[in-house]
C-alpha cells in the first residue's frame, strides 16, 4: 500500500515538475527557494528547542547570581539554552531565556535551517537567503497577546520583571541584552530596530548605551538636535526574525527596516500594534514592551555600566549615558524575558552559533574580486582569513584591502589572506601559512586611522574622552608570491590520487575510530625525563 502511495506521489511530483517546464512558470524553482523560519513567536521556537532536546528548564534561580553564570558555564559546555522559571522574588511564571542561539543547532533551528547540515552549506544557503531578499512589510492589527496587560503612568514598575547581573563585575542588572529598540527616523520615517543594552535604573528608569555610529544613535541625535526627546520603544522577548534582524543578521542598507527584513525572514508580516504614547509599531506577539522617550543627553543622564561586552572585556567603567523615561509596559501573561549574554568567545561565534559574518564578507568579496573561494574568522573579534586562487599580481591584497572596507566596526582587525591549499578552519594550519608564506617586512601591510567601535579594548581611555575611536588594521599576505609562484617550494604532502588510493587499499587500517584512537594515544604521549 505505502509502495503504490509512493508511486502515485512521485508521479504527481513528474506531472507538475513538467508543466513548470513547458509553461515556465514558478512550481519548479519555488523548492530551490532558500528555507525560511515559520516561528510566530519566542514561545514557538521555545517549543521546538525543547522537542530537539536543545532546552534545560530551571528553577529557582536568582538573577544576581546564579543565571549569569549558569548561563556562561553551559556555553562552555555547549550545553542546552536555559529556561528559567521561579526566579528568586518574581511571580511564578516570569520567566528568562538564556542562550537561545550560542551554538549551531539552535542558531540553525531558529533560521529555519536543518541542523545537521554541513557549515560551508549552510553559509551558501545563507548567502542565497540574502541575495533573494525582498521587504516583507509589517501588518498593521488591533490587538495581540502583548496587550494582554496594559500598565501606564503611576503604575509603571520595571522592578516586577527579572532584570538579570549577567557577568560578575557587571554595575548593574539588565533587562535587555536580547532586546529590539525601535526608533523612526524623524526625516524619513522609516523605523529602525537595533539590539542594544539596557539597565533597569529604577521603577520607571532605564539607561541605554548605543554605540555613535550604529543607526539608533544617529536616528535619536536628530530629535536631539531638535531640542526633542526621542520616542522608543523597548521590545523584549520579540519572535525571533525581529531578534535576528534588530541584531545584523543581514547588513541592512541605510533606510531598511528590520521589521521588513523580520517579515522576509519568516515569510510572513510581523503583525504590529501602533503605539497610542509613542506611533510607533509595537511587535504584536512579544513578550513584553517598554514605551517611552530618551530625553536630549545635554539635559539627562544616569550612571551606567560596567557591562561585560561581546569582545570578552568590560572595555568601559561606569559611564554617564542617556536614559529611557517608561511611560508604558505592555506584556503577555507570565512573560519571558530574552537574555542574550555577552560571553567570551569560544571559537569564532559567541551570541550567535553560526557566523553568518562571514558568509556576508564572502558573498560581497565574491562580486567584487575573482577568485575568492572561502572565508573565516580565527575567533570573533579575532582574524578574518581569505581563500583565494591567486589569479594576478595583488590579487591576495586588494581582497583584504576590500574586506577591511566591510567590516565597519572594526571588529576582526588582522585580515590573512591564504591559498587554496589552506584549510582557513583550521588555526594551525592558517598559522603555518602565515609563518611560512609571508614575509614580516615585505607582506604585512598596516592601515591607520580606521574606524573601530567604542568597545575596542585597545584604545586608551584618553582617545575614547576626546572621541577618538580610529584604530589600525593589518594585511596578512600569506600567499606564494605570485610573480615566483611555480618557483615556491613544494609542499610536503601525497597528491590526492595517491592518497586516495591508500584509502581505498587500507581502508580498514585507516579508519575513522583508528584516526581518533592514534590522535589520542599521541595526545596522551609524556617527554621521557631529562
Amino acid at each position: 500500500m505505502f509502495n503504490r502511495f509512493r508511486r502515485i506521489f512521485f508521479h504527481i511530483c513528474g506531472i507538475i515538475c513538467l508543466y513548470a517546464i513547458v509553461f515556465n512558470e514558478t512550481v519548479l524553482t519555488c523548492c530551490l527557494e532558500p528555507t525560511v523560519m515559520s516561528f510566530r513567536d519566542l514561545r514557538d521556537f521555545i517549543a521546538t528547542l525543547d522537542d530537539s532536546g536543545e532546552l534545560r528548564h530551571v528553577d529557582g534561580a536568582d538573577c544576581e547570581h546564579d543565571i549569569g553564570v549558569l548561563s556562561e558555564l553551559m556555553w562552555e559546555r555547549d550545553g542546552e539554552a536555559l529556561l528559567f522559571d521561579n526566579v528568586k522574588g518574581y511571580p511564578k511564571g516570569y520567566r528568562v531565556l538564556s542562550n537561545p542561539f550560542v551554538n549551531y543547532r539552535r542558531a540553525m533551528l531558529s533560521l529555519g535551517f536543518s541542523p545537521d547540515q554541513p557549515k560551508t552549506e549552510a553559509a551558501e544557503k545563507y548567502i542565497n537567503l540574502v541575495r533573494e531578499y525582498h521587504a516583507v512589510k509589517p501588518k498593521e492589527v488591533s490587538e495581540g497577546p502583548v496587550m494582554e496587560n496594559v500598565v501606564r503612568g503611576d503604575d509603571v514598575d520595571l522592578l516586577k520583571f527579572p532584570a538579570v547581573k549577567w557577568s560578575e563585575h557587571d554595575g548593574g542588572r539588565y533587562i535587555g541584552t536580547g532586546s529590539s529598540i525601535l526608533v523612526r527616523d524623524p526625516d524619513t520615517g522609516y523605523v529602525n530596530s537595533g539590539t542594544y543594552r539596557i539597565e533597569v535604573h529604577d521603577r520607571k528608569t532605564t539607561g541605554i548605551y548605543i554605540g555613535e555610529a550604529q543607526d539608533g544613535s544617529i536616528i535619536r541625535r536628530k530629535y536631539w538636535e531638535a531640542g526633542k526627546s526621542c520616542p522608543v520603544l523597548v521590545s523584549l522577548g520579540q519572535e525571533p526574525a525581529l531578534t535576528l534582524a534588530s541584531f545584523g543578521i543581514f547588513y541592512a542598507a541605510l533606510g531598511q527596516s528590520e521589521l521588513d527584513i523580520a517579515g522576509y525572514l519568516k515569510n510572513s508580516p510581523v503583525e504590529v500594534i501602533v503605539d497610542e504614547l509613542t506611533g510607533l509599531p509595537i511587535p504584536a506577539r512579544a513578550e513584553l514592551v517598554l514605551s517611552g522617550e530618551m530625553p536630549p543627553q545635554s539635559l539627562e543622564t544616569h550612571d551606567e555600566g560596567p557591562f561585560g561586552e561581546f569582545t570578552g572585556y568590560y572595555a568601559s567603567g561606569m559611564t554617564k549615558m542617556p536614559i529611557i523615561k517608561i511611560k508604558a509596559i505592555y506584556h503577555r501573561y507570565d512573560p519571558i524575558n530574552l537574555g542574550i549574554p555577552m560571553l567570551k568567545p569560544r571559537d569564532n561565534v559567541s551570541i550567535f552559533g553560526f557566523h553568518y559574518q562571514a558568509a556576508l564578507l564572502l558573498d560581497r568579496l565574491r562580486k567584487s574580486v575573482p577568485g575568492v573561494l572561502d572565508v573565516s574568522s580565527l575567533s570573533r573579534p579575532g582574524m578574518w582569513v581569505i581563500k583565494i586562487r591567486q589569479k594576478y599580481s595583488g590579487h591576495a591584497r586588494e581582497a583584504a584591502r576590500l574586506a577591511s572596507l566591510y567590516d565597519r566596526g572594526g571588529i576582526n582587525k588582522y585580515i590573512a589572506v591564504v591559498d587554496e591549499d589552506v584549510d582557513i578552519r583550521n588555526p594551525l594550519e592558517v598559522i603555518w601559512a602565515v609563518s611560512t608564506r609571508s614575509d614580516p617586512v615585505d607582506d604585512v601591510e598596516i592601515l591607520k586611522n580606521c574606524h573601530a567601535t567604542e568597545l575596542e579594548p585597545c584604545l586608551p581611555a584618553e582617545r575614547k574622552k576626546r572621541g577618538d575611536y580610529s584604530c589600525s588594521r593589518i594585511i596578512i599576505d600569506a600567499c606564494r608570491p605570485f610573480e615566483w609562484i611555480d618557483q615556491f617550494p613544494r609542499v610536503v604532502r601525497y597528491s590526492d590520487e595517491v592518497r586516495a588510493a591508500a584509502q581505498k587499499k587500507w581502508s580498514q587500517l585507516l579508519t575513522a575510530d583508528n584516526a581518533a584512537r592514534t590522535r589520542e594515544l599521541l595526545r596522551e604521549q609524556t617527554l621521557p625525563p631529562m
